[in-house]
């Protein structure tokens, strides 16, 4: 093999490898593209969620109510609290099985975590839970339950 071979063959080497590193690269962005795709819905989703309650006194009142004793409040309000709280562990679960596959950052998943709890961890919330979390996915329930043994009910 000539000196001609051995350049050609190193030329080739070379440009294998920075093929290589460009389609990392391009796997890397990907990536990022997504999680903050993912980021940005789970906001957006939270968002949603929490202008039902605050652009309407009536419904922050009721979900005030319900997050105390679900049992003090008429059946229509007690359908439009487990409503909010139906939506709510609908787009939780989603976001659990997300974090699953493509883990959020730490700290954004901990602000989740904490969101759960303050939610679901009331006197009210636990009634619901107790009577419809079965509608879930068996891996969310498991942390819905494990969150709501872990926090005093407030």
């Amino acid at each position: 093999m000539g000196w001609e071979d051995m350049l050609l063959g190193s030329i080739s080497l070379v440009i294998l490898a920075l093929a290589v590193i460009y389609i990392a690269l391009q796997v890397r962005e990907n990536t990022l593209a997504r999680r903050n795709e993912a980021l940005q819905q789970v906001s957006s989703l939270n968002s949603a969620w929490m202008s039902h309650i605050t652009e309407n006194p009536e419904v922050a009142r009721m979900f005030r109510l319900g997050q105390k004793d679900i049992t003090n409040l008429a059946t229509d309000d007690a359908v439009r609290y487990g409503s909010l709280l139906t939506q709510f562990c609908h787009n939780y679960d989603a976001h659990f099985h997300v974090h699953l596959k493509q883990p959020f950052p730490e700290e954004f998943w901990e602000s989740c975590i904490r969101s759960m709890q303050l939610v679901l961890c009331t006197r009210g919330a636990r009634v619901w839970w107790t009577n419809y979390g079965f509608n879930y996915s068996t891996s969310f329930q498991k942390l819905i339950n494990k969150l709501m043994e872990e926090a005093p009910t407030s």
